[in-house]
């Protein structure tokens, strides 16, 4: 498989990935899109990201926790780290969609 051929495949699993947010986590605020195979799913403030990435974990979603990569006592707003690379565009959708019914769950009145 060439390198087109593999850009083309991340460039639409990424696209799916974003469209699937705005979608169903409309409270999430995507960054780090041009860095790599991953993105930065900032959570609305207050909404505990130990406890999403626990229930994910637990419904079988693997997702990381930013928290886990800040360095120093200040602790960075809540965020997941989200990776597209290794997954198809239905797996994509389906994974964001639980992870709103999650985030919904956790997220803080108001």
């Amino acid at each position: 498989m060439g390198a087109g051929v593999t850009r083309v495949r991340y460039g639409r699993r990424l696209e799916t990935l974003v469209a699937a947010v705005r979608e169903h986590l409309p409270s999430v605020r995507i960054g780090g899109i041009a860095a790599g195979l991953h993105v930065v799913a900032r959570l609305p403030p207050g909404c505990p990201e130990d406890e999403v990435v626990a229930e994910a974990a637990a419904r079988g979603i693997k997702v990381l926790g930013i928290s886990q990569y800040a360095v120093g006592p200040r602790s960075p707003a809540p965020a997941l780290v989200l990776g597209y690379a290794s997954l198809g565009e239905r797996a994509i959708r389906e994974g964001v969609a639980e992870l709103a019914t999650i985030e919904q769950v956790h997220r803080p009145p108001g």
